[in-house]
């Protein structure tokens, strides 16, 4: 499921996975239906424990974008908590909102996985993102920085998600029947080592 070249790549990622964060707010937004109040509850009882209120609202922000790809469906089922069903679609929604860890997980991780290869390694994310970089002059502008903050972040997302080990091991994913009711073929390519039950 290659993307087209003339895709924006957005590497800058502002936070980490945030699982529980997500299940919070699905939560909150399928009790109310409504992105505003969900909101308001949010911000009102602190339900992401940060400090600012400022950095309530901008995780706010960032996790409703990522909810944003996923369908009411989708959504319902990760507002239940289900570890594995949450994870998963914490990961889908991420894979979405940035089509570069997106590419990454179908391009990368998936085809090691299958082909026996599991461990994830440095070199593997540095040749994908060097070769993407040929196509996307978007990437000209990154700082060093930022490219070893991607670099970071990819690997945590991935472990948060409980996707891969400390050891950068592909971990098998057992996807449950609900998920794959409400989930296209195509968001599923981004589980790597998804085994359907």
């Amino acid at each position: 499921m290659e993307r087209e070249a003339t895709t924006s790549y957005k590497i800058g990622f502002a936070h980490s996975a945030l699982v529980s964060e997500t299940v919070l707010l699905a939560r909150s937004f399928v009790e109310s239906g409504d992105w505003s109040q969900a909101k308001e509850k949010v911000l009102s009882e602190n339900l992401f424990q940060a400090r600012a209120e400022r950095t309530r609202v901008i995780i706010f922000d960032e996790l409703k974008k990522r909810l944003g790809y996923l369908s009411a469906d989708q959504i319902q089922l990760v507002s239940l908590d289900a570890a594995s069903d949450a994870k998963h679609l914490t990961w889908v929604g991420l894979c979405n909102r940035y089509a570069f860890i997106g590419d990454f997980a179908v391009e990368v991780v998936g085809p090691k996985y299958r082909a026996g290869l599991f461990r994830i390694t440095d070199e593997d994310y540095r040749y994908f993102f060097n070769a993407k970089a040929e196509f996307h002059p978007e990437f000209d502008a990154v700082s060093d920085k930022t490219r070893t903050n991607a670099h970071a972040a990819v690997f945590q997302m991935l472990k948060q998600c409980e996707l891969i080990d400390n050891m950068n091991q592909v971990i098998p994913q057992m996807i449950s029947p609900a998920l794959q009711n409400c989930t296209s073929r195509d968001d599923l390519e981004f589980i790597p080592g998804a085994i359907y039950l």
